[in-house]
């Protein structure tokens, strides 16, 4: 009898082990995987769909229509009303989708009231219409940083700070998508140009002196007494055999942490480096999402920081942002938006919500904070680095008058060509404080920060005056 019990018994835990898997695995791909089968465009109805049902439209933020569909005899065709302006983010739905084409590729098939469409369909011969979407993106400024960027290879980001909302977005070489398909062969072998790749979001590229600022916060959390720590520059810094050079071989002199940042200087941050440890500089680095993917819905790789080679010549490099520091252009306009929102690094969002046929509105995102990833007091000090290294530092170019800007340069050392340029920065209307957006400014084989710096100022000055 107890024999028979205890089969029972073990029967019966086998099965609720078996039902209790089944369960995890069906809310793991509610959870986890559904979004991603929903909006795969080998989804089949999602496919059959696009046939007979109107796909939404597309539109900037005060209603600029920049995707929209319209009736052929065979369906309809999707027409890109700005050609190549907008084609990393928005991306296509021909040749397989990209952009929010791909990644929001449901709700823009998606029958709101499905029965009462297609009841009107049939009645009243009522196109099926699937949702709107309305992006944060400011169609004025994507054109302004568009042509900005003009044919320099590179990306340009603009984000709110205090929101995390992308109000501009630009990637060069890029591709018109009303010509996807005559032009996909060219376009998806051309490895040397890349022009599918968001280099916005997908490019990783050596940050160079842009992650001086994540060294400064390595050097504030890790050395008891950061403000004292004084390094005499003679232009170059010789570490067990491996040398770095300040930029001309330049001699800053005698530096705090806050002359060092400002006129950039090499080998102060390498001598801070030294003091904190690699491991130290790995572990604020991944504080600051490198080493994690960060939550975007949009194509994004992971900024990254290897310690592969825990040793001195590593360290040296890492600390100026070269070596194997590899991080993304819209990562490093995080970071600076980060130091404009008081610490806090907000999570990026590129669509604001959707309009269902019906004129219904569906929040798709909302402001969500990251984490606090400064102190307010290391916070204070970086807003202030930055500052200095615009008013009288390798920023000064920047400026913009009547306007509160903070920034860096980068110039990152490059294996294959000229060096890139970096900029990043922040910059609040001194009139309106509610006036204030961060933004990067990445020039490939641009040999230095300058064109990015120029290009910086244009952007802060076009947007605050129209703002």
């Amino acid at each position: 009898m107890n024999d028979v019990r205890k089969n029972i018994r073990r029967v019966f835990w086998m099965l609720f082990t078996m039902f209790a898997v089944a369960v995890l695995y069906l809310l793991s791909f509610i959870l986890v995987q559904s979004n991603d089968i929903i909006n795969s465009s080998l989804n089949p109805r999602v496919r059959i769909s696009r046939g007979n049902v109107k796909r939404g439209d597309i539109l900037d933020r005060n209603g600029l229509i920049i995707a929209e569909s319209i009736p052929t005899e065979n369906g309809y065709q999707r027409i890109y009303n700005f050609d190549n302006m907008f084609s990393h983010v928005v991306g296509f739905i021909d040749m397989g989708n990209s952009g929010i084409e791909e990644r929001y590729n449901f709700e823009l098939q998606n029958l709101s009231l499905e029965i009462y469409q297609r009841l009107r369909n049939i009645a009243e011969d009522v196109h099926l219409q699937g949702d709107n979407l309305v992006l944060t993106l400011d169609g004025d400024l994507q054109k302004f940083i568009y042509n900005a960027l003009g044919r320099n290879r590179g990306s340009i980001v603009v984000i709110e700070p205090t929101t995390g909302e992308i109000l501009a977005m630009a990637s060069y070489p890029n591709f018109n998508p009303n010509e996807i398909n005559a032009n996909w062969s060219s376009l998806s072998q051309d490895a040397e140009n890349s022009p599918l790749l968001n280099r916005a979001t997908q490019g990783l590229y050596a940050p160079g002196s842009v992650f001086k600022i994540v060294t400064s916060v390595a050097g504030m959390k890790h050395l008891e007494n950061f403000d004292d720590f004084i390094h005499e520059c003679t232009g170059s810094i010789y570490i067990e055999g491996n040398i770095i050079r300040c930029y001309n071989n330049t001699a800053h002199g005698r530096v705090d942490m806050v002359e060092a940042f400002s006129v950039s200087c090499n080998t102060y941050f390498v001598a801070l480096a030294e003091a904190i440890g690699m491991q130290n500089l790995i572990n604020v680095a991944e504080s600051l999402y490198f080493n994690e993917l960060i939550p975007f819905r949009l194509a994004n790789s992971i900024s990254r920081i290897d310690d592969q080679n825990d040793d001195i010549s590593e360290l040296m490099q890492a600390s100026i942002g070269q070596g194997r520091v590899l991080a993304t252009p819209m990562h490093m306009a995080m970071l600076a938006g980060a130091i404009a929102n008081d610490g806090v690094m907000m999570r990026p969002h590129v669509v604001g919500y959707a309009v269902t046929a019906q004129g219904m509105v569906r929040n798709l995102n909302s402001p969500r904070a990251l984490s606090r990833v400064f102190t307010s007091e290391e916070n204070s000090k970086l807003y202030s680095m930055m500052l200095q290294a615009v008013s009288t530092g390798t920023g000064v170019a920047a400026a913009v008058p009547g306007v509160r800007i903070g920034g860096k340069t980068g110039t990152a050392e490059n294996n294959q060509g000229e060096a890139h340029g970096w900029f990043v920065a922040f910059a609040t209307d001194g009139l309106d404080e509610e006036s204030q957006i961060a933004l990067v400014v990445m020039l490939e084989n641009a040999g230095n920060a300058s064109g990015a710096v120029r290009i910086a100022r244009d952007i802060i000055n076009f947007s605050m005056r129209s703002s």
